[in-house]
Formats: structure tokens, C-alpha cells, sequence
């Protein structure tokens, strides 16, 4: 499971997060899974991007809700 994945925003746009997917792929079992929060619309697109998909929304009412992602 990937906890946290961020980029310094002066290295974004240049390859560095799907570098750091890459080398996750290599170590961790499959499936991997993530949580992405649904309002960061980017993010999300990023991991769909490099192949990950969305499994289901979760969250608590009145807490902020994402979405478990899986990469197989």
C-alpha cells in the first residue's frame, strides 16, 4: 500500500512521481493499492495515467471522501 506520495512542486511535470511508481512496482506485491483524495482531480489523473484504476470511493459523512486506487 502506498501511504504518501508527493513531489516538490519545482520537480513536477518532469517525470520524478512516475519514476517513483516505477521503482514501487519493482519492490511491492501486486496488487498495490493507494488513496487519492476525489477532489484532487490531478492526482487522480496522474494515476490513471500510469495505469492505475479506481476501485471505490470511500469516506465518512462530512469527512473528505477519495478513492482506493489499485494497480495490478
Amino acid at each position: 500500500f502506498i501511504h504518501n506520495l508527493f513531489v516538490h512542486p519545482d520537480c513536477s511535470g518532469k517525470g520524478v512521481g512516475s519514476r517513483l511508481l516505477q521503482a514501487a512496482d519493482v519492490k511491492m506485491n501486486k496488487p498495490m493499492r493507494l488513496k487519492c483524495v476525489s477532489k484532487n482531480h490531478k492526482a487522480l489523473t496522474f494515476y490513471e495515467r500510469n495505469g492505475w484504476k479506481k476501485v471505490v470511493e470511500e469516506g465518512r459523512p462530512g469527512e473528505e471522501k477519495y478513492w482506493v486506487m489499485e494497480y495490478k
